[in-house]
């Protein structure tokens, strides 16, 4: 199996980049409606991911408004989850293992670049697919 066929491409995915501030990373993240956002380098290589508590404890540790984050950078923010990547070569046995725990995977070529997510919902949707939920059930 190749991970390519469960992938979101870059183009289609919102992520940050280490310039953005951390208002610009709420902002980008509210208006995705995403709770979990990929960091990627200024060169396109993938450095982690921010999530809305990282944001969250940031905020409160700090006791800070909206506009006093406007130039904070992103960067100052440190994810207290790690979100792992995988080689666009990976196994489906590399993929399953870190699906289980990641709501999706970013991929990243040989070089590191980031190239897209596989979210768990793709992964569930293609896997139903290909079986017959009613007997699986025992409808």
């Amino acid at each position: 199996m190749n991970i390519l066929f469960y992938l979101t491409p870059k183009k289609d995915v919102a992520y940050v980049v280490e310039t953005y501030s951390i208002r610009q990373t709420l902002e980008k993240m509210e208006f995705h409606r995403y709770q979990s956002i990929p960091l990627l380098s200024d060169d396109g290589k993938y450095v982690s991911a921010i999530s809305e508590g990282d944001l969250l404890w940031y905020l409160k540790a700090r006791d800070l408004n909206l506009k006093e984050v406007e130039q904070l950078p992103i960067t100052d923010v440190t994810p207290q989850r790690i979100i792992k990547p995988l080689k666009i070569d990976a196994t489906a046995e590399e993929l399953y293992e870190l699906i289980i725990t990641q709501n999706y995977v970013p991929v990243v070529d040989d070089r590191d670049m980031f190239i897209g997510i596989v979210t768990r919902r793709t992964v569930i949707d293609k896997m139903g697919s290909d079986i017959d939920i009613k007997k699986l059930f025992g409808e």
